[in-house]
């Protein structure tokens, strides 16, 4: 394909939740995430399609809306923003889908910064709602101790998908496209076809 035809096809994309169902609207069954199976592992990948990341979350944002973590005012010009908090892995990337389609701006939150340092970057945001993993309710404690916030957990699906064999020859890896949205991570690989 041309670099002229990606331009017009991909021209109407703008949340990462649309480049996500375009991906599935394409009916290819193509790895798209792939991470490490163990804490170790270089080569061990579980990967996952973008069918498998959809429906991952649609399950997230119920999950979510379940716990009453929904956009206030679903008409403002400005989306509310979510910070999230919480290492990386599927759920990271899954909460990310789900939020981003409930309507949600996010903010990435670091995790190893000071509570004051995640406070004044929460109120410059005008951010009042944090997803937090289980490994950062003690920064998170320390937040709501001294700035009002709701914290909800981020998703932390047990669905397995059974590990398919990369064939690192023929993927295309878009880790720019990471960098670009500050959300690198190197044991992460998107992968594009």
């Amino acid at each position: 394909m041309s670099a002229a035809v990606n331009e017009i096809k991909y021209s109407s994309i703008n949340t990462i939740d649309e480049l996500l169902i375009s991906r599935v609207k394409t009916g290819l069954n193509a790895s798209l995430f792939a991470y490490p199976a163990t804490l170790r592992g270089k080569s061990d990948y579980i990967s996952y399609t973008a069918k498998d990341l959809d429906r991952f979350a649609d399950k997230a944002a119920r999950k979510f809306a379940s716990l009453s973590l929904i956009p206030e005012h679903s008409s403002a010009t400005e989306a509310e923003v979510v910070a999230i908090l919480a290492p990386s892995g599927l759920g990271y990337v899954v909460s990310i889908f789900a939020l981003s389609r409930m309507g949600f701006a996010i903010l990435f939150l670091p995790n190893r910064l000071s509570t004051e340092a995640y406070i004044n970057l929460l109120q410059k945001a005008k951010c009042r709602k944090l997803v937090a993993g289980s490994s950062n309710a003690g920064a998170a404690e320390l937040i709501q101790d001294q700035y009002l916030l709701s914290v909800f957990p981020y998703w932390k699906g047990t669905e397995k998908i059974p590990r398919s064999h990369l064939d690192s020859l023929s993927k295309h890896f878009i880790s720019e496209y990471l960098q670009s949205y500050c959300i690198y991570y190197p044991f992460v690989r998107l992968e594009y076809i």
